[in-house]
């Protein structure tokens, strides 16, 4: 970590405050402070704080207070907590910090990234592989159409399309989608900016994809951090020692703790693990159909 303490960096009060709008638009839900309120599947309300997010702007004794305040109702807040020591398959986000090394990519390059993993960058470049950068509607429609395709492969329902406009409308949004040899999308990364912190809540990657798309997406995502003046690369959150890990990990990204507090105490990874292997085998159109109206109703996803 480094000695200014970068990576323990918070979201600010605003970029949740535009969050937090975005989802209760999309979503048509009740807002109680830093709290969405949120119908659930078996008809009781849930006090969500700023969903959609791994953390927030609040501190752990902020978070407590918060906590103590919506007490005796079903509530979940979901805080960034370095005081945590977390075991495999906890949550943690992936984060690099570029000001440790001046914003430098060459430093980055060099002395972040794995050996495996830069020669599966330079693979993907001399195999056609290139990166478009953008935030225009039809950038933002091709990757929600590959990330349905993802969440489809992992079990998850896919948000509506309004929610990711009404996100590129409350905050600036960049995507990085890279194209293979012959124009097709392979990889993206969407990317949120809240200075000084360039932060990923979704990602995507073909079925089959070629050697290095998603090396080369993620790196592309670092550059655009640097590009855009910022200082800290969120890569979103991830099991600790899961498979999502362990790729961040060869990006030189190092684990911060995340902490949750809930009324109903548990690992979400192991809530949802049947609902995940059930979603898989369900048709892409009922799954499409379905999935806007699920997650307006799942207060933790």
């Amino acid at each position: 970590m480094s000695e200014d303490g970068l990576l323990t960096q918070l979201h600010s009060a605003e970029f949740v405050d535009r969050w937090l709008g975005a989802y209760c638009a999309t979503y048509r839900w009740e807002r109680d402070g830093w709290f969405a309120v949120v119908p659930g599947l078996d008809g009781r309300r849930t006090w969500a704080c700023a969903p959609g997010l791994a953390y927030s702007h609040l501190s752990p004794s902020a978070a407590e207070r918060e906590a103590e305040r919506v007490a005796g109702r079903r509530f979940h807040i979901r805080l960034l907590d370095p005081s945590v020591s977390p075991a495999a398959g906890d949550p943690v986000v992936m984060r690099i910090d570029l000001a440790a090394r001046a914003s430098d990519l060459d430093r980055v390059w060099r002395e972040a990234l794995g050996t495996t993993t830069r020669n599966l960058i330079r693979r993907a470049q001399r195999d056609g592989l290139h990166a478009e950068i953008g935030s225009g509607p039809e950038l933002r429609a091709e990757f929600r159409r590959m990330l349905a395709a993802t969440h489809r492969r992992h079990g998850a329902p896919m948000p509506p399309a309004r929610l990711f406009e009404c996100v590129a409308e409350a905050l600036p949004c960049r995507v990085v989608l890279v194209r293979d040899a012959n124009g097709r999308p392979v990889a993206a990364v969407l990317g949120v900016r809240d200075r000084p912190i360039l932060w990923s809540p979704w990602a995507a990657l073909a079925a089959q994809p070629p050697l290095g798309a998603g090396e080369l997406a993620w790196w592309r995502f670092v550059e655009l951090a640097r590009d855009e003046g910022c200082d800290l690369v969120d890569f979103g959150r991830s099991p600790l020692e899961g498979g999502p890990y362990r790729f961040k990990r060869k990006f030189g990204a190092l684990p911060v703790p995340l902490r949750r507090l809930s009324d109903r105490p548990g690992s979400l990874y192991a809530r949802y693990e049947l609902a995940q292997r059930l979603w898989r085998f369900l048709p892409a159109p009922i799954a499409d159909a379905l999935g806007p109206r699920l997650c307006r109703r799942l207060a933790d996803y």
